[in-house]
Protein backbone atom coordinates (compact mmCIF):
# COMPACT_ATOMS: atom_id res chain seq x y z
CA UNK A 1 0.00 0.00 0.00
CA UNK A 2 0.85 3.65 0.00
CA UNK A 3 2.80 5.54 2.59
CA UNK A 4 0.89 8.12 4.61
CA UNK A 5 2.07 10.55 7.28
CA UNK A 6 -0.35 12.86 9.05
CA UNK A 7 1.42 15.99 10.32
CA UNK A 8 -1.73 17.62 11.73
CA UNK A 9 -2.88 21.21 11.71
CA UNK A 10 -0.25 23.87 11.13
CA UNK A 11 -1.22 27.26 12.53
CA UNK A 12 -0.79 30.37 10.31
CA UNK A 13 2.81 31.63 10.22
CA UNK A 14 4.06 28.40 11.88
CA UNK A 15 6.24 25.59 10.59
CA UNK A 16 6.23 21.82 10.79
CA UNK A 17 9.23 19.56 10.20
CA UNK A 18 9.00 16.05 8.81
CA UNK A 19 11.67 13.54 7.80
CA UNK A 20 11.00 12.11 4.38
CA UNK A 21 12.72 10.81 1.24
CA UNK A 22 13.13 11.90 -2.39
CA UNK A 23 9.94 11.44 -4.41
CA UNK A 24 7.58 11.48 -1.41
CA UNK A 25 4.42 13.55 -1.98
CA UNK A 26 2.81 15.68 0.71
CA UNK A 27 -0.76 16.95 0.27
CA UNK A 28 -2.16 20.03 2.03
CA UNK A 29 -5.85 20.38 2.93
CA UNK A 30 -7.67 23.28 4.59
CA UNK A 31 -9.89 23.07 7.71
CA UNK A 32 -12.89 22.16 5.52
CA UNK A 33 -10.91 19.13 4.26
CA UNK A 34 -10.58 20.67 0.78
CA UNK A 35 -7.47 19.98 -1.27
CA UNK A 36 -5.07 22.95 -1.48
CA UNK A 37 -1.84 21.75 -3.06
CA UNK A 38 0.54 18.82 -3.32
CA UNK A 39 4.30 18.97 -2.86
CA UNK A 40 6.82 16.40 -4.16
CA UNK A 41 10.17 16.07 -2.37
CA UNK A 42 13.06 16.66 -4.76
CA UNK A 43 15.87 17.06 -2.21
CA UNK A 44 18.42 14.27 -1.90
CA UNK A 45 18.98 12.24 1.27
CA UNK A 46 20.56 14.49 3.92
CA UNK A 47 19.37 17.71 2.28
CA UNK A 48 16.54 19.96 3.44
CA UNK A 49 13.64 21.31 1.40
CA UNK A 50 10.99 23.89 2.35
CA UNK A 51 7.44 24.01 1.02
CA UNK A 52 5.20 27.07 1.39
CA UNK A 53 1.42 26.94 1.63
CA UNK A 54 0.29 30.32 0.33
CA UNK A 55 -3.50 29.94 0.22
CA UNK A 56 -6.15 28.26 2.36
CA UNK A 57 -8.63 27.66 -0.44
CA UNK A 58 -8.32 25.37 -3.38
CA UNK A 59 -8.93 26.79 -6.84
CA UNK A 60 -11.29 24.73 -8.97
CA UNK A 61 -8.46 23.95 -11.38
CA UNK A 62 -6.87 21.69 -8.74
CA UNK A 63 -9.53 19.10 -9.56
CA UNK A 64 -8.67 16.82 -12.43
CA UNK A 65 -10.86 14.84 -14.82
CA UNK A 66 -9.92 11.17 -15.12
CA UNK A 67 -11.05 8.53 -17.58
CA UNK A 68 -10.69 4.89 -16.60
CA UNK A 69 -10.96 2.25 -19.35
CA UNK A 70 -11.33 -1.44 -18.53
CA UNK A 71 -9.18 -2.99 -21.27
CA UNK A 72 -9.23 -6.42 -19.59
CA UNK A 73 -11.50 -9.28 -20.60
CA UNK A 74 -12.95 -9.57 -17.09
CA UNK A 75 -15.14 -7.45 -14.82
CA UNK A 76 -13.18 -5.48 -12.22
CA UNK A 77 -14.02 -3.16 -9.35
CA UNK A 78 -12.55 0.30 -8.92
CA UNK A 79 -11.95 1.84 -5.50
CA UNK A 80 -10.49 5.07 -4.17
CA UNK A 81 -8.29 4.97 -1.07
CA UNK A 82 -9.33 7.39 1.71
CA UNK A 83 -6.23 9.48 2.45
CA UNK A 84 -6.62 9.46 6.26
CA UNK A 85 -8.10 6.05 7.08
CA UNK A 86 -6.69 4.00 4.21
CA UNK A 87 -10.22 2.62 3.72
CA UNK A 88 -11.16 1.49 0.21
CA UNK A 89 -14.19 3.45 -1.04
CA UNK A 90 -16.11 1.84 -3.90
CA UNK A 91 -16.22 3.85 -7.12
CA UNK A 92 -17.49 1.10 -9.48
CA UNK A 93 -18.50 -2.38 -8.29
CA UNK A 94 -18.84 -4.00 -11.73
CA UNK A 95 -16.58 -2.29 -14.27
CA UNK A 96 -17.34 -4.23 -17.46
CA UNK A 97 -14.72 -5.02 -20.13
CA UNK A 98 -14.50 -2.18 -22.66
CA UNK A 99 -16.37 0.29 -20.44
CA UNK A 100 -15.10 3.80 -19.71
CA UNK A 101 -15.70 5.60 -16.42
CA UNK A 102 -15.11 9.35 -15.95
CA UNK A 103 -14.32 10.66 -12.45
CA UNK A 104 -13.28 13.90 -10.78
CA UNK A 105 -10.26 13.61 -8.49
CA UNK A 106 -7.57 15.67 -6.85
CA UNK A 107 -3.84 15.48 -7.37
CA UNK A 108 -2.44 12.68 -5.24
CA UNK A 109 -5.69 10.73 -4.99
CA UNK A 110 -5.15 6.96 -5.20
CA UNK A 111 -7.36 4.56 -7.15
CA UNK A 112 -7.07 0.77 -7.22
CA UNK A 113 -8.64 -1.59 -9.80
Amino acid sequence: GGEEVFIGNIEPEHRARQNSHPGHTFVAYNEDDEFIKHFRVSADIGEEETFYITSDTHPSNHRVHLSFVNSLTSIVSLVSVHRETGENISVVDSFLPGDTRKEFAHSGQIFIA
